[in-house]
Order: structure tokens, then C-alpha cells, then sequence
């Protein structure tokens, strides 16, 4: 089905440089990391069967570190599933918003100054884009997000169509 809510048409408004979306969009965090969350919340539960399987068979004995450190890996696991399954960005007819587990932020494209992009490595040569929307007075704060999500071409459509601000 060509015409679903998930696919949109791209028209430009009022401006001849600003694109905006003509239907709702939802952007989800990328399958690799929601899967790389679930691996870690099952290595961890496995930590559990292993560790404290031992200590209710009466096969040895327990330390305090054997019991809070399964219990902290599975809360961290618990934490990250819940995190990158509800996170998401999603782009109105009017407006940008990004829900994570805590807060939902939301900015109207008329109230968007520009954008700011970077671009953070880590130790390892890993490369994160990391998206600044700057509103256009100090009221408001910036919406921020990373490049996380699944992101198609009318996204960056619609990105690159706002004007790009210094770093």
C-alpha cells in the first residue's frame, strides 16, 4: 500500500526552501540498537540463572557483589529496552516532536531558527551525528536528538531544508 501513514508526499510551504510533510511521519531508534538492548537484557538474566542458580542449589557460597551486580545488569537492561522501544522522533504537518522514555518535546517548524549538526567519535572511530533544532527565541529550549533513528529521505529532506547555523 503506496499511500500508507508512514509514507508521506514532501511539499514546499510558503518559503521555496522549507519542505514540510504533508502526513504524519514516526521515526523508531535503528533495529541494531533495540536488538543490541535486548542481547544485553538476556546476557544479563542469563548472569542471574548462572550466579544465583549456584547459590539456591547450596553449591557456594554468596557475596554481596554476586547478587547486586546481576540485579544492576538487569535493571540497566530493563532500562535500555524500555528507552530505545519508546523512543522515537516524529515529524507533523506542523511540527517536530521527540518522545523518549521521560519527557516528550515538541517544536513547531515556524517557531525553528535553524539547525546545528555535529558530529561526535568515540574512542573507538565510532561516529554519531548529533541534530540541534535552535527555536527562534530563548523561551523555548533546543530540541535535541541523535542520529539513532530510522531516518529515510524525506527526513533529511526536511532537515537540510532549514537553514544550517554555526557549530
Amino acid at each position: 500500500m503506496k499511500g500508507s501513514i508512514l509514507t508521506a508526499q514532501v511539499q514546499t510551504q510558503t518559503s521555496p526552501t522549507q519542505i514540510r510533510p504533508t502526513q504524519i511521519r514516526r521515526y523508531r531508534a535503528k533495529w541494531w540498537i533495540r536488538g543490541a538492548a535486548l542481547f544485553f537484557l538476556a546476557f544479563s538474566l542469563s548472569s542471574i540463572v548462572q550466579f544465583w542458580g549456584d547459590i539456591f542449589a547450596d553449591e557456594r557460597s554468596s557475596s554481596p557483589t554476586e547478587i547486586l551486580v546481576p540485579c544492576l545488569m538487569v535493571l540497566t537492561g530493563i532500562f535500555l529496552v524500555g528507552h530505545f522501544f519508546t523512543v522515537r522522533v516524529t515529524l507533523f504537518p506542523d511540527a517536530i516532536e521527540v518522545r523518549t522514555l521521560w519527557s516528550t518535546k515538541r517544536m513547531a517548524f515556524d517557531r525553528i531558527r535553524g539547525r546545528r549538526e555535529s558530529v561526535n567519535t568515540d574512542s573507538d572511530g565510532v561516529t554519531t551525528l548529533k541534530i540541534k533544532l535552535e527555536p527562534l527565541g530563548y523561551q523555548q529550549p533546543a530540541l535535541e536528538f541523535q542520529d539513532i533513528y530510522n531516518f529515510d529521505t524525506e527526513f533529511y529532506g526536511w532537515l537540510h531544508s532549514l537553514p544550517k547555523l554555526g557549530q
